[in-house]
């Protein structure tokens, strides 16, 4: 807005989609096409899947300080959604998401911030009526594999096709071989950027 765009072309993953959901919802005029990637609806809740637990580890890693960015390669490496996969596009995110505080180097992303956001992805707090909002067509693109590499991912299919149809403009694509990770840091982002392409 403060440049003045109207029309842009939103593309969120995992919060960024959602974010992406409220941002076309409040302010329709200013997006022109909106990209889910494996994020953006509600996560499936119950008494064994609450999204607290389900992206609790990751919110807690923000906290962490490590003496080196070695220190941080190593615990990534390690990480079954990252450590199998390793390649160029990963070493390079996992060098920017650091930034140096007193005794080492901690991640970029505001634990606090992100904490806030973990409520609304059950689709409180107003996202699901956002959704049911929205009228322009979008494409949610989801991973068949979680955020520890494990299957199946964030979004059943049994979801998926709960909430495919209540958002009838919504169009659902999967990005096969992928997790919630790699589909964003691996070779798979190109199919993503293809499919984009052909519908431009």
């Amino acid at each position: 807005e403060y440049f003045g765009w109207r029309g842009v072309r939103v593309v969120g993953h995992s919060m960024g989609a959602f974010v992406g959901v409220r941002l076309a919802a409040e302010r329709p005029e200013l997006v022109g096409e909106l990209t889910l990637i494996d994020g953006g609806i509600p996560l499936p809740t119950d008494d064994d899947n609450r999204p607290q637990d389900v992206l609790g580890p990751a919110i807690e890693r923000l906290t962490m300080r490590f003496p080196t960015p070695d220190a941080y390669r190593e615990f990534w490496g390690q990480h079954p959604a990252f450590g199998p996969y390793w390649n160029d596009q990963i070493e390079r995110y996992i060098r920017y998401d650091l930034f140096p505080v007193d005794g080492g180097f901690q991640p970029t992303a505001n634990p606090e911030a992100v904490a806030t956001n973990l409520g609304e992805l059950d689709g409180s707090g107003g996202h699901t009526e956002a959704l049911e909002s929205l009228r322009m067509p979008y494409t949610l693109f989801t991973s068949p594999r979680g955020l520890f590499d494990e299957e199946p991912g964030l979004y059943p299919p049994s979801w998926l096709a709960q909430w495919s149809k209540r958002l009838p403009t919504m169009a659902v694509r999967h990005i096969p071989d992928t997790n919630h990770y790699t589909v964003l840091l691996s070779e798979a982002v190109m199919t993503v950027v293809d499919k984009l392409k052909e519908e431009s």
